[in-house]
């Protein structure tokens, strides 16, 4: 039981060509990218809540989750693989989980959303973009250099996010994670990107909290 188990990492260069690293990128300007603005654009439109609630959670909790994930590639879809995979990924990802939820909460095009449908959607939205989030902390290697290539320290998501750091990053994907570990990882990293206006309204309902919570531990059944 207390036998430790460590993924393998190995220790970074103390230096490295400024050509290899990928510089911390602001999130209002990831988010002008076309292929992400686009994206964006269709999850706002899919939600279809005003536009107070969705400057108020929605925006909140898309800015934060790219201040961690930056421009990543995924871990674990070959076709996300490029730089700025593990955001588009996602963003997909939540794009068509709203896209599926809508007929189930609006019979009619003209209806607007309970403030219960509403708490529904964005407990499906924050779990579609958060899912699987773990593997940041499991599969990924994200080791940070300041600008003359010298290397500073390895990314520990848990501890800020990487818009935190002025500085440049290299990045290793490992993908060693067990799923048992990583759903509980999902849960406990996704505590720590959720905004905590959008956290709290999720758990003014039991019913609400207790579905996140299943899809973020990546629970099927649940």
């Amino acid at each position: 039981m207390f036998i430790e188990r460590k993924r393998t990492q190995k220790s970074p260069p103390r230096q490295r060509a400024h050509a290899a690293l990928i510089p911390v990128t602001k999130a209002d300007h990831i988010l002008t990218l076309p292929k992400i603005a686009a994206y964006t654009e269709s999850i706002k439109q899919t939600s279809r809540v005003g536009a107070a609630i969705y400057h108020q959670f929605y925006e909140p909790l898309m800015a934060s989750f790219i201040q961690y994930v930056e421009l990543l590639p995924d871990s674990t879809h070959r076709y996300y693989k490029d730089r700025g995979g593990l955001l588009t990924y996602a963003l997909h990802r939540t794009d068509q989980a709203l896209s599926l939820l809508k007929p189930h909460l609006l019979c009619e095009q003209t209806q607007v959303l309970s403030e219960a449908q509403q708490c529904w959607q964005y407990a499906l939205f924050s779990a579609s973009l958060l899912y699987g989030i773990g593997k940041l902390y499991l599969d990924y290697q994200i080791d940070l250099y300041d600008p003359s290539g010298q290397f500073l320290e390895t990314f520990n998501p848990f501890k800020r996010s990487l818009l935190a750091y002025t500085a440049h990053y290299h990045c290793k994907v490992e993908g060693v994670s067990t799923h048992e570990f990583r759903c509980h990882v999902n849960i406990a990293l996704a505590k720590t990107i959720m905004p905590s206006e959008g956290f709290e309204w999720l758990t003014q309902s039991p019913a609400v909290f207790e579905a996140w919570l299943a899809l973020l531990h990546e629970d099927l059944q649940g």
